[in-house]
């Protein structure tokens, strides 16, 4: 290989610039424009880098647990220089095309407005998107697959306590949002979906809860806080879930044997492991029926023309050719050779014993009137 592309692309910045100057081998002038890539990617990662005890306003819907620790000043246990963050980067540039000109549609917007909320004795600062005077706009640039989850299941949990926490800072400003809009954009083909969500004062509620939440865990034990998200949603480590990989507590939360974008085989705490099982039989219980039913409605469909109805695309790829194991048997048969044979792993087994127990869900406070 040349000269022009040596060592490792994820070094600092500092390094000798690449060239194409000499090259011959189209080979070597593609590995060149990749690394080139490569490192453009890791020094846009590195400008956002912040310190491990930084937390923000948007930190209120990531890993509570990762919070506690920000919060509490706990030492790090891992100094992670900056990845590539593909997906995170293009969604940034995306913010930065983007939101000056979606403000500019507007008679009264403000793109990138800076805002502070106070709750349980923090103080957590946050950019809204697109700052209207009675809404706030927070862009989600996501992958197809979320996009189309957005479109069958509503915004995320998540997401909605972050536009709650934003709106909830323009209240405390003084100000007074009627809505909440998340808008949802496929960062590769640009497509979008608005969800639009009434605020209310139980959104208000949910947010100072929230921050509630986050200081107790900090001065109590940050260590027992729960690896969920402000959704419920729960990390499984590094490997698994991009924040655990980046996350400057790594190591002391996920044991030695964690090591950033691999996944390593783990024993979970025993409340973890019920909240998996007890999702995968809801899982199983859905996917029999679901896949007979959408067996059913292809059938129903095979002679309907593609193309667009309403807000669905109906289309087929190319036919492709694939082995015919049987047809393979069949003929090594002839020829009197056995069919090779390997080990297949027995299935899993996982069931209810008995029914699990439902939480109680707290009594409303009375005299609570929502906006």
């Amino acid at each position: 290989m040349t000269d022009a592309l040596s060592g490792d692309v994820g070094e600092a910045t500092d390094r000798q610039p690449l060239t194409l100057v000499g090259l011959t081998d189209p080979h070597d002038v593609a590995d060149v424009v990749s690394a080139a890539t490569s490192r453009a990617f890791c020094s846009a990662s590195r400008s956002r880098q912040r310190g491990p005890h930084h937390i923000g306003l948007s930190s209120l819907s990531r890993c509570t647990r990762a919070a506690a620790h920000a919060l509490a000043g706990t030492d790090p246990s891992d100094d992670h220089d900056a990845g590539e963050g593909r997906a995170a980067n293009l969604g940034t540039w995306e913010h930065a095309g983007l939101l000056p000109e979606l403000s500019d549609q507007f008679a009264d917007g403000t793109d990138e407005r800076t805002v502070t909320l106070h709750a349980a004795g923090l103080s957590l600062v946050g950019h809204i998107d697109l700052d209207l005077p009675d809404a706030v706009i927070d862009l989600k640039t996501v992958g197809e697959w979320r996009l189309q989850a957005v479109l069958r299941s509503g915004a995320f949990a998540d997401h909605i306590m972050q536009a709650a926490a934003y709106a909830t800072a323009k209240v405390q400003a003084g100000e007074h949002p009627r809505w909440m809009i998340i808008l949802y954009m496929d960062r590769s083909t640009g497509a979008i979906h608005p969800v639009v969500i009434p605020f209310t004062n139980r959104h208000v509620m949910m947010v100072i809860d929230r921050a509630t939440e986050l200081r107790e865990w900090a001065t109590t034990d940050p260590d027992r806080a729960p690896r969920r998200d402000a959704g419920g949603s729960p990390m499984y480590g590094p490997g698994f879930t991009f924040q655990c990989d980046d996350c400057p507590f790594m190591h002391r939360c996920w044991g030695d044997d964690a090591r950033r974008g691999q996944r390593v085989t783990r024993q979970f705490a025993d409340e973890e492991t019920q909240a998996l099982l007890l999702e995968y039989i809801a899982m199983n219980a859905a996917e029999g029926p679901a896949k007979r039913r959408k067996a059913e409605i292809v059938r129903l469909l095979e002679h309907t023309r593609y193309g667009d109805y309403g807000p669905v695309r109906y289309k087929r790829g190319q036919d492709s050719q694939i082995d015919d194991v049987y047809e393979a048997a069949r003929m090594l048969g002839q020829l009197g050779y056995e069919m090779p044979k390997m080990w297949k792993r027995a299935p899993v087994s996982i069931k209810l014993i008995k029914p699990p127990k439902v939480p109680r869900r707290a009594k409303s406070k009375k005299g609570t009137n929502e906006t």
